[in-house]
């Protein structure tokens, strides 16, 4: 076995996302003595491999002295004591909320349906099916790690002598070795050769599992477009771990691999009904939306925002709102934004709808893009603008990006921005900008509104 895995550039982040699934499907069929297919175990550890290599930093200088979590957790740094038990605390929760009539629920949509649905809002949104759904199942396992397991697991890694490698195995989740086989055994194999199943999003181990084992007897696997990044950024590893893994991915609008199906953009008719019911009129002059913390950008993120609001003159600071993207929604998430004076503008706290502060706002500025809320603020046709932060966008992409950069709808920092808000009248601007051929072509490609009559 060749133990020493090749170094690669960022730009070839995806052949190693490939290299680190392709050992982890022989490390993980060693550890439970089974045979399954790459397919199986990406179902299971792609989020645990993405998430790895946000840390690749941490995880490549040395073998790292760590319990390993829980249940795979994204960031660019390891996760704090009270972050893990918080995680640990929302499963429990949702274990007390979904599972007393759950597991019997999904026993009753396997047998009755041969379409069923993970993690949509509204069955219809399945493209022209007629679909059961199940709901989110959260069974009742211990936290804890088992020494048997995580002897055989050290005697793996030590055949490596590549350090992330060996610390991607060492810190394989609980969920996936001490949990596994009780998983694996609770869910029942009903006629899995004429299941499809259809994916939005999935929130617990156990439903990647049934997942996993159903595509394995012969299911078919549709996956649907869960965010924006999706079609923008060029080296998206969701996309590409769904791509190996799909069957058919029915997109926003837009194609780029052979399993891609250009559908509509069923997630943001959610966000459309919440701010459609707002009423009032409008508390803020500007909305700032910050995204996931990312050490990489947040100098750039805090350079951008005090510039911005030290050079635009039209805003009224007591009336601009700077809104953190939520870990939690039941803590005070402001802390994100401590790099903001205080006084210069209204800090939310990140506990209720997004889509609530939007409609009452004249004007939402994303601090980076790509975005899913800045595709939500474009499905409602609700005034926006954003610092244009992907270094690597697609192909299909890319006119588009030049073109808003033209328009004002993208900026490239902070000056920038200031200067074309204090230049335009919001309202004349926007109704320009939803005029604009290639806007609206944008839209279609990325947030299309109605399934295709032929697509």
């Amino acid at each position: 076995m060749n133990t020493k895995m090749e170094r690669i550039h960022i730009k070839d982040k995806l052949k190693l996302i490939d290299n680190l699934c392709a050992e982890l499907t022989k490390v993980m069929n060693e550890i439970h003595n089974t045979s399954f297919s790459d397919r199986f175990w990406r179902l299971l550890i792609s989020s645990h491999v993405g998430f790895s290599l946000s840390r690749k930093h941490l995880l490549d200088k040395k073998v790292i002295n760590k319990n390993p979590l829980f249940e795979a957790i994204n960031g660019a740094s390891f996760p704090t004591l009270k972050h893990k038990a918080l995680r640990l605390l929302r499963y429990y929760y949702y274990y007390y909320k979904n599972t007393r009539k759950a597991y019997t629920e999904i026993d009753k949509v396997l047998s009755a349906n041969d379409h069923v649905a993970f993690g949509f809002h509204d069955t219809t949104d399945v493209v022209g099916r007629e679909c059961g759904k199940v709901p989110d199942y959260f069974p009742l396992v211990m936290p804890f790690t088992k020494s048997k397991y995580r002897r055989k697991l050290k005697q793996i890694a030590d055949r490596y002598d590549d350090v992330l490698m060996k610390n991607i195995i060492l810190q394989l989740p609980i969920m996936s070795i001490e949990n596994f086989q009780k998983l694996y055994d609770s869910i029942p194999l009903v006629a899995p050769g004429k299941k499809t199943m259809h994916v939005s999003l999935v929130k617990s181990e156990f439903m990647k599992m049934l997942l996993a084992k159903y595509s394995e007897h012969g299911a078919e696997l549709h996956f649907y477009q869960p965010g924006g990044f999706f079609g923008e950024l060029k080296y998206h590893g969701g996309y590409h771990q769904i791509s190996k893994v799909a069957d058919k991915f029915f997109t926003w609008g837009w194609k780029i691999n052979a399993c891609d199906v250009p559908s509509y953009a069923h997630r943001l008719s959610k966000f459309q009904k919440r701010y459609n019911l707002v009423e009032g009129g409008k508390l803020y002059d500007a909305v700032l939306c910050y995204p996931v913390p990312d050490p990489m950008e947040k100098a750039r993120i805090a350079t951008d925002t005090l510039t911005f609001l030290r050079n635009q003159q039209t805003q009224d600071k007591t009336k601009i709102l700077a809104r953190p993207r939520p870990k939690f929604r039941t803590i005070d998430n402001s802390a994100q934004l401590a790099f903001i004076p205080n006084g210069e503008v209204i800090k939310d706290e990140g506990k209720g709808p997004l889509a609530d502060l939007i409609a009452r706002s004249k004007l939402v500025i994303h601090m980076a893009h790509p975005s899913t809320n800045f595709l939500e603020c474009l499905f409602v046709d609700h005034p926006c603008m954003a610092i244009l932060s992907n270094p690597e966008p697609t192909d299909i992409v890319k006119p588009f990006y030049e073109h808003f950069l033209k328009i004002g709808v993208f900026h490239k920092n902070g000056e920038s921005l200031a200067h074309w808000v204090n230049k335009i009248n919001i309202d004349q601007w926007w109704a320009g900008v939803l005029q604009d051929p290639l806007f609206q072509e944008y839209k279609r490609t990325f947030l299309r509104k109605q399934i295709p009559v032929n697509g």
